[in-house]
């Protein structure tokens, strides 16, 4: 079974993971010993182990081929960009325009884009260094206007309940110049929770699950990408609601994407506010529905937009 371990923490991906889990299978043969005596694994065994693994790693290899064959050299990264889309997030915003405020390394611009907060998240951000934008209400068309005005050679679409300790930009920067190859990644993100819930703890690891070994994450991650890669891929994804989900599926068109393991701090007042099993079940069913109605070509985001926000 060993020979499996090195794969599997070289190229860290689901198809080795699962194959790894999978490789129980090769007992079998000990089971056809004590039986025949002779050493051998049943076809329905060897079925069971490899069929699951080549379905889901095949599609991978052809993309990483087809990454390989269009690769281009990433230029260096030298500045970055925050965008903080916003909804009557007073009582968020400043808090996490302070922890900005203390960068080890100073960031480039600040973008805050409101969709028509009825509360004082305007007046709330006086005093920072930041630029207002106005945008139509839906998270994906606030961060694109913000992306669209940015300048710096990478992105950070960081929430407005969420808070960053001084070192991330740094490391992001280091991160994006040492690996050529990648285009953008996610910080990865904890919780901060009045009542600390189990289910939070779940959606913790499940996220965690994602970004290591499916190279995927959600908006409240933390996501960061080089502004020329998002351009090379036609733009951030100017929907309503699902633009984390769809920022993933293009940088994992154009390079490598990274975890970088933790550091953003979250609010889970959303969790706290509606019943926590409600709302993972909700999510998970917006996704799921989301990626199956883009795979027979259709646009759900507007549709699952005033679902998601009549819930």
């Amino acid at each position: 079974l060993s020979w499996v371990i090195p794969f599997a923490v070289l190229f860290p991906s689901l198809p080795w993971l699962l194959l790894f889990a999978l490789s129980g299978f090769y007992f079998s043969a000990w089971v056809q010993f004590g039986r025949t005596g002779e050493w051998y694994q049943p076809i329905a065994y060897l079925r069971l182990q490899w069929i699951p693994f080549y379905l889901i790693w095949i599609p991978q290899f052809v993309r990483g081929l087809r990454k390989l064959m269009s690769h281009q050299s990433n230029q260096v990264v030298e500045s970055i960009s925050v965008v903080i889309p916003t909804l009557n997030e007073a009582t968020h915003i400043r808090t996490c325009l302070k922890s900005l405020s203390q960068s080890s390394t100073p960031i480039n611009e600040i973008f805050v884009v409101d969709g028509g907060s009825q509360d004082e998240t305007k007046s709330m951000i006086k005093g920072f260094p930041v630029r207002l934008l106005e945008s139509k209400k839906g998270r994906g068309y606030q961060i694109s206007l913000g992306v669209k005005a940015c300048r710096s050679d990478a992105v950070l679409v960081l929430h407005a309940d969420a808070s960053l300790p001084p070192d991330v930009a740094k490391t992001i920067i280091s991160v994006l110049n040492k690996n050529p190859d990648v285009v953008g990644g996610e910080i990865g993100q904890r919780f901060v929770s009045t009542t600390p819930k189990p289910i939070l703890l779940l959606v913790e690891a499940l996220n965690d699950f994602r970004a290591t070994w499916q190279s995927g994450s959600f908006g409240d991650q933390g996501q960061f990408f080089r502004r020329a890669s998002i351009e090379q891929a036609g733009g951030f994804p100017n929907i309503p609601l699902m633009e984390d989900v769809e920022l993933t599926a293009q940088l994992n068109k154009k390079g490598s994407l990274v975890f970088l393991d933790g550091g953003l701090q979250c609010s889970a007042r959303r969790w706290e506010k509606d019943n926590a099993t409600e709302r993972f079940l909700l999510v998970l069913s917006l996704v799921v529905r989301y990626k199956f109605l883009k795979l027979i070509g259709k646009d759900p985001s507007k549709k699952l937009f005033e679902e998601y926000y009549r819930s």
